[in-house]
């Protein structure tokens, strides 16, 4: 159930209403000490202009107002509601459908552009800003375990496949030495998070093998922002059996230069680990 406010300030009480946007007056009956009247509501809610009204619910609580609305926006950007480089509405009307201030506008908007999330401009609305890797890990965040499962999944399967079979066309003696080295350092018997530290390394090593460094910020940023989801493929000696004979496999096709063989190897090394990567997550709440 809502609640609207009776706010008193010693002369006439204001009745706040910041899901309409209102503002009404009542007659002080004698004289009033500062006090505030809770008084129940029929269920409303309050709608902005946005594509699902559902989403988009604002209500007021015991904080600073320009961080509610901060708070509120942020939200509404995180989960696309504005999409990156879409405009916002104006001040005058986000103050309009919050029923708040421009000036608590104002000050929501600062602080959205100090974390970088909005781009203000002087005499124009404000654009939402391209997503950071903080901004999209955070979205990522707010997404089921089955789901960040399946995206990690997915940029294996379009990314690993390719870079192992450049890494077979490019890679020198040296290189190979590394990868050599790597792997005679796995063990079934280590720790999963040990494992999967060496996971992670194996597959750096060969993305540093390709020369492509576009490639490489992609396996380090992949490999920084999902370790939290390729550790459940190291959980058991025998899931990390699997992922040591996977790299056998990848390791002799780059060794001997055969793009195709290390390719194939690769997709049979995702097939296995993202079996056990996946498994129980659709009954599993959180990691």
């Amino acid at each position: 159930m809502i609640v609207r406010y009776m706010m008193f300030s010693g002369r006439k009480p204001r009745l706040l209403n910041g899901l309409t946007g209102r503002v009404s007056t009542a007659v002080t009956q004698g004289a009033c000490q500062s006090r505030m009247l809770v008084q129940p509501m029929d269920h409303f809610q309050r709608r902005i202009s946005v594509a699902d009204p559902k989403l988009v619910e604002f209500k007021q609580r015991a904080h600073s107002l320009g961080d509610e609305v901060a708070a509120h926006l942020e939200q509404m950007i995180v989960v696309g509601h504005f999409p990156a480089g879409s405009s916002l509405p104006s001040e005058r009307q986000l103050a309009s459908d919050l029923g708040v201030s421009r000036t608590t506008v104002r000050d929501a908007l600062a602080q959205l552009e100090a974390k970088r999330l909005v781009v203000r401009h002087q005499g124009k609305h404000s654009t939402v800003a391209l997503p950071s890797s903080d901004t999209l890990a955070l979205a990522e965040r707010l997404n089921s375990l089955r789901e960040r499962v399946d995206h990690v999944v997915e940029n294996e399967n379009i990314v690993e496949p390719g870079l192992a079979a450049l890494a077979a066309t490019r890679a020198t003696p040296a290189d190979v030495l590394q990868l050599e080295a790597v792997y005679a350092k796995e063990s079934e018997y280590l720790p999963p998070e040990l494992s999967v530290t060496l996971d992670v390394e194996f597959h750096y090593t060969l993305a540093r093998m390709t020369r492509n460094t576009f490639l490489q910020a992609i396996s380090g940023m992949g490999a920084e922002r999902t370790q939290e989801i390729r550790v459940r493929a190291h959980a058991t000696p025998e899931a990390r059996r699997a992922c040591i004979g996977g790299h056998s496999k990848i390791l002799h096709a780059v060794s001997h230069g055969d793009a195709e063989a290390a390719e194939q190897a690769m997709r049979e090394h995702l097939n296995v680990v993202h079996g056990y990567m996946g498994a129980g997550s659709d009954d599993e709440e959180e990691i």
